[in-house]
């Protein structure tokens, strides 16, 4: 029995798909994983808002200010963001992203034991910030991976991630 040259190139591809998935299969757990994250770090502000707004004695108003302060880091690095990562790359923005999170999640240490509203609003700034670097590098990097026919599912799965973190977080 001969192969035709159709079977051949059709199985040539179904191996390189293949191989590709295999390739790209690491970096979309990270990458669900970290819309993951994002979704449960975003959620815990409900679970912080009641906490600082009764240790300060803030009103209503006052209290707002949390999430004023970190979806307007959104508004702030939303464009700025996407410039710097056009300069530096997915990878490094997504590093560079994580680091400053990390960075607004440390410095809720000192201000937990300092006690001062402003330093957690600086807190939540920060880490805000480095979530807002991450979405703009994560959204059409998981886009990026594999291929374009199915980039649309793989960023709804990291949607439902985040929504499954949403749900969880509390």
């Amino acid at each position: 029995m001969a192969i035709g040259p159709s079977s051949v190139g059709t199985n040539s591809s179904v191996n390189a798909t293949s191989d590709n998935t295999k390739k790209y299969t690491v970096a979309l757990i990270l990458l669900v994983t970290l819309f993951f994250m994002i979704g449960f770090i975003t959620v815990l502000n409900d679970v912080l808002l009641p906490r600082l707004k009764s240790l300060f004695e803030l009103s209503n108003r006052d209290a707002m200010l949390i999430m004023l302060v970190f979806f307007g880091a959104y508004l702030i690095w939303s464009y700025p963001a996407g410039v710097l990562i056009r300069k530096i790359g997915y990878k490094r923005g997504i590093i560079l992203a994580l680091v400053t999170v990390a960075i607004g999640l440390a410095t809720f240490i000192p201000a937990a034991h300092s006690v001062i509203y402003g330093l957690f609003l600086l807190a939540l700034f920060i880490t805000a910030s480095g979530l807002a670097i991450l979405q703009v590098c994560i959204n059409p990097y998981i886009i990026a991976l594999g291929p374009e026919k199915t980039g649309a599912a793989r960023l709804n799965l990291g949607g439902a991630m985040n929504s499954a973190a949403t749900f969880l977080g509390p």
